[in-house]
């Protein structure tokens, strides 16, 4: 059970093209805009982020717990979880032994959904 986080919450995707993020995770930009993030991490990580756009969260290797509300999400090795926008969550990102974390984020705006304009 995930407990209660009193870090900073980071806004995503912006804040994680920050320096401070750079020497873990790589980013794919699009017109300045960072659509897709690589994260690999070696030890257990916990935070809080904003979910500016939708997230369509890939678990490549470890396990990704989510948490929105009372509602705790487990995503493990070769799931995924797709998050709506504008919601604060916590995480915790675990790792498996000698393989570490890796994930895959993408973030996907609203306009991308929208069904209207693909009739």
């Amino acid at each position: 059970m995930m407990s209660i986080r009193t870090t900073k919450t980071i806004k995503v995707p912006q804040d994680l093209t920050s320096a401070s993020y750079k020497h873990k995770q790589k980013s794919l930009k699009i017109l300045g805009f960072s659509v897709i993030e690589f994260c690999l991490h070696t030890q257990d990580r916990m935070g809080t982020m904003f979910l500016k756009d939708h997230l369509l969260l890939f678990v490549l290797k470890g396990v990704y717990t989510v948490r929105f509300g009372n509602q705790v999400h487990t995503v493990r090795s070769k799931e995924m979880v797709f998050l709506q926008n504008s919601i604060a969550i916590e995480y915790e990102k675990s790792v498996e032994a000698e393989s570490g974390y890796v994930g895959l984020m993408f973030f996907l705006k609203e306009e991308m959904l929208d069904e209207s304009r693909f009739s």
